[in-house]
């Protein structure tokens, strides 16, 4: 049985990867975090500014150690104060 995670803090991010890839003609940037040995989907885009935003509350997340909700869709995932 796979554990779901909910969320995540900063300190247990050791790394972010971005996945460029096309769907349907359209450009995408789909965040992955890294921790442990697991590879977590985290937020999808098509536009580039959402997307880079998203990008710095994550990395915002990592240095403060704050808490990321992983639960949801794009919308629905934030920070949260630990």
């Amino acid at each position: 049985m796979q554990n779901i995670i909910n969320t995540i803090r900063g300190s247990r991010i050791s790394n972010l990867i971005t996945k460029f890839y096309y769907k349907e003609n359209e450009l995408r940037f789909m965040i992955l975090i890294q921790s442990d040995n697991d590879v977590i989907p985290y937020q999808d885009f098509s536009d580039y500014g959402a997307y880079k935003t998203a990008f710095n509350k994550v990395l915002e997340a990592k240095s403060k150690d704050l808490i990321l909700s992983l639960k949801g869709n794009n919308e629905d995932r934030q920070l949260k104060i630990a």
